[in-house]
């Protein structure tokens, strides 16, 4: 199932729940014989089912919980690897240890331009 289904799913969900209080209120109304308490029960159950598929949206907004994983672990700085024979004159070249694409030049950026990790310079020549 992708995010496009996903997100249909819980949009049908909450439809659903919305129905459902207009019907429970709806039969209040109109009968003598509801019972008040468990009337009230039941929407305050939807409501809150409501409010769980709503926050759930807004979280599946954001990422799925490998996308923020991943984001994570870019953020926690690696130390380059140094080229054994820099490509560029005059120089030092290095190679971000998460992607294998290469830069020149120490502490020239704080993350890689190529796949985004951050890049710790510490201890570098």
């Amino acid at each position: 199932m992708d995010d496009i289904q996903r997100t249909k799913l819980i949009e049908s969900h909450i439809e659903e729940c919305k129905h459902r209080i207009s019907v429970i209120n709806g039969f209040m109304e109109i009968s003598s014989d509801a019972d008040e308490d468990s009337c009230c029960e039941n929407i305050l159950r939807l409501k809150n089912t409501i409010s769980a598929l709503e926050e759930l949206q807004q979280y599946r907004q954001i990422g799925t919980p490998e996308q923020c994983r991943e984001a994570v672990e870019k953020q926690q700085a690696l130390r380059p690897i140094k080229e054994k024979e820099s490509r560029i004159r005059y120089t030092d070249g290095y190679i971000c240890p998460k992607c294998g694409g290469g830069f020149a030049g120490t502490g020239i950026a704080d993350y890689c331009y190529h796949c985004g990790q951050a890049i710790d310079w510490s201890d570098t020549e």
